[in-house]
């Protein structure tokens, strides 16, 4: 299955990074069936120290859970965001609008209409 985000599904793709490669997910929404779980603020320079705020490599690597997704979610020079995601499930039924090929929820029909 195709994920707009990089999907951790054992941990031994945790313990063969880095490279990490993870996508660019910066001004972009989140896309239906998704939500974001945490943020984790990272050094990408691989010269962080443990004792700055920005998580180093293998701070980075113990804090990846198997059965989440990632993508980075804000860039900096030396740090960037890294959103973690889940799926979830929705009960609605999810349509395409044919005018503009964006998806919606229906909405419930009004009483009296003949919809």
């Amino acid at each position: 299955m195709a994920y707009p985000f990089r999907a951790i599904e054992t941990q031994a793709e945790i313990d063969a990074m880095p490279p990490f490669t993870f996508p660019n997910y910066e001004h972009r929404e989140i896309p239906d069936g998704w939500r974001q779980t945490d943020s984790l603020f990272c050094d990408h320079s691989g010269v962080g120290q443990r004792d700055e705020a920005a998580l180093t490599i293998p701070q980075t690597q113990a804090n990846l859970r198997v059965g989440r997704a990632y993508a980075i979610i804000g860039v900096g020079q030396f740090q960037l965001h890294l959103g973690e995601y889940e799926r979830i499930q929705t009960n609605e039924v999810f349509q395409t609008d044919s005018r503009n090929g964006r998806g919606h929820s229906p909405r419930p029909a009004l009483p009296g209409s003949n919809r």
